[in-house]
C-alpha cells in the first residue's frame, strides 16, 4: 500500500556515510507529510532499530544523537502515530541506554508497554 516502506539504515540514518540529525528530522518531516498531508492518512506507525547505532555512538556522538532524539520525539507528537525506537541492551551499554531513556516517554520491556518513569519532556530540557 501507499506509504508502507522499509528503508535500511543505509539509505536513512547512515545515509552519505554518516549519521547526520538535520538530514533524519527532514526525512520524518517528509515522511509525515507524505502520509498525513499529501495522503489524508489520519494514523500511522514507525518503527526504527537503532542497530545501526552501535559502532557509531561513541563518546561526544552520544550527546549529540539524543539531542537528534528529542527533536524526534517533538517530531512524533506532532501526527497522530506510534514511533517506536528499538535498543537492543544487548549491543548497548549505559552510556547510550540512559540518556535513551530520558528522551522516550515509554519503554517497551519484557514485552509490556510501561510509562517511563525515566522521561524528561523535550521542553523542559
Amino acid at each position: 500500500a501507499l506509504g508502507d516502506l522499509i528503508d535500511a539504515a543505509e539509505d536513512t540514518y547512515l545515509a552519505d556515510g554518516s549519521f547526520s540529525a538535520e538530514r533524519m528530522l527532514r526525512y520524518w518531516g517528509e515522511w509525515g507529510h507524505r502520509l498525513f498531508v499529501a495522503e489524508g492518512r489520519t494514523f500511522a506507525r514507525a518503527a526504527s532499530d537503532m542497530s545501526w547505532a552501535q559502532n557509531v555512538l561513541t563518546g561526544p556522538l552520544v550527546e549529540d544523537f539524543m539531542s537528534y532524539e528529542v527533536q524526534a520525539t517533538r517530531y512524533a507528537r506532532a501526527y497522530p502515530q506510534v514511533a517506536l525506537c528499538f535498543y537492543d541492551l544487548e549491543k548497548f551499554r549505559g552510556d547510550v541506554i540512559i540518556p535513551a531513556l530520558k528522551v522516550h516517554p515509554k519503554v517497551l520491556f519484557g514485552g509490556m508497554l510501561l510509562e517511563n518513569p525515566y522521561f524528561v519532556d523535550p521542553d523542559d530540557l
